[in-house]
């Protein structure tokens, strides 16, 4: 059982953690992507082209952070569903204060013979 609900927590650990790099994502590179993309922008990439280059790398950030928010709340209602729906780990049935140890216990004797 714990080791559903551990599967559990850290999925919905994984889903913050990628839900917050998405939103933090977008806080930094949404404003560098909206300046590559005006008219200074534009014309600054013509006459260089390593901010041709960088405004490249920002659109790819930018483009990421609908994957990393997605995967985010994908993963924390998936671990959400494992910990809640966990259910007991299906162990052993066979108490110490039972009579027979049904995984030890062999077939019935048998009868010696000559005796009945």
């Amino acid at each position: 059982m714990w080791r559903r609900k551990t599967t559990g927590v850290v999925a919905i650990a994984a889903g913050v953690v990628l839900l917050a790099a998405g939103l933090a994502d977008h806080a930094f590179a949404a404003p560098k992507a909206a300046l590559c993309q005006s008219g200074l922008g534009q014309f600054v990439q013509g006459l260089d082209g390593t901010v041709a280059h960088d405004c490249g790398l920002v659109t790819t950030l930018e483009a990421a952070t609908g994957w990393l928010l997605a995967a985010g709340v994908l993963s924390a209602v998936f671990g959400a569903a494992v910990f809640c729906f966990a259910s007991p780990s299906a162990g052993p049935r066979w108490r110490p204060g039972d009579r027979a140890d049904p995984v030890s216990a062999g077939p019935p004797a048998r009868a010696r013979r000559g005796s009945r």
